[in-house]
């Protein structure tokens, strides 16, 4: 049985509705990502983030990488929405730090790898209790098995075979 479940919660450490997360400060232990093509799904190629606007090894904010020329951010409107690996044989680990209001959010999972959306496809159409949404107001971490693993050999299974149990856990 093929099975890969997650949580799709926006998280806005500002503590109001009124700014984006473009400022939030990202690290997380990846060193690669899943290239995408011009539709958002996966290829199944594996790139390296090193010196491009995918590494967040050594943390840094959002928005410093979502005004680049990169074409795989091309593809989604200048943000993310994009499956990294996290490092092999580590847990997952995401730490975001929002400085004005001083919150930090911290993630650790056993999941190969996650989803980072930053509310690229937000618009306004949706009420909130604070207002209208738009654009990067939230960003979620969606641990999760690789998106497309059952058309790309290469990438880890979301195979369930008999007999064995399903574990995976992500502590916020």
């Amino acid at each position: 049985t093929p099975i890969t479940l997650t949580n799709h919660t926006y998280f806005n450490l500002t503590g109001n509705l009124k700014d984006t997360i473009i400022n939030h400060k990202v690290k997380f232990n990846s060193h690669r990502f899943l290239e995408l093509n011009s539709e958002l799904i996966p290829t199944g190629k594996i790139r390296d983030t090193e010196n491009t606007t995918f590494d967040f090894s050594k943390g840094r904010k959002l928005k410093d990488g979502m005004a680049s020329n990169d074409i795989q951010n091309q593809i989604v409107g200048n943000g993310y929405d994009h499956y990294f690996l996290f490092n092999q044989g580590e847990k997952g680990q995401v730490v975001v730090k929002e400085e004005t209001s001083g919150r930090v959010l911290k993630i650790e999972s056993n999941q190969p790898g996650m989803v980072m959306y930053t509310g690229n496809n937000l618009d306004e159409k949706s009420e909130l209790i604070e207002g209208k949404s738009r654009k990067y107001l939230g960003v979620c971490f969606e641990t999760q098995g690789p998106p497309a693993s059952l058309h790309h050999p290469n990438l880890p299974s979301i195979i369930l075979n008999t007999n064995e149990q399903y574990k995976k856990e992500t502590i916020y």
